[in-house]
C-alpha cells in the first residue's frame, strides 16, 4: 500500500503506511530484521521526496 501511495506521490499517506508497517514489525520481528529496516527504508525516502518536492515548490 505504501509503496503504491508514494508511487502517487502521496507522501504524508505514504508515510504513515510505512510507519504502521515498521512499527508491526519491529514488535514482531525486531528491529534488525530486513523487512523491518525496508519499511524504516521507505520511511526515509518518502521523507525525502517530500522535502525535496517542498523545496521545489511543488
Amino acid at each position: 500500500m505504501a509503496v503504491n501511495l508514494e508511487t502517487l506521490e502521496d507522501h504524508n499517506t505514504a508515510l504513515e503506511w510505512y510507519q504502521r508497517a515498521f512499527n508491526g514489525r519491529k514488535a514482531r520481528i525486531g528491529e534488525n530484521h530486513p523487512a523491518t529496516r525496508r519499511s524504516a527504508d521507505g520511511m526515509s525516502r518518502v521523507m525525502h521526496e517530500a522535502r525535496a518536492m517542498a523545496g521545489a515548490g511543488l
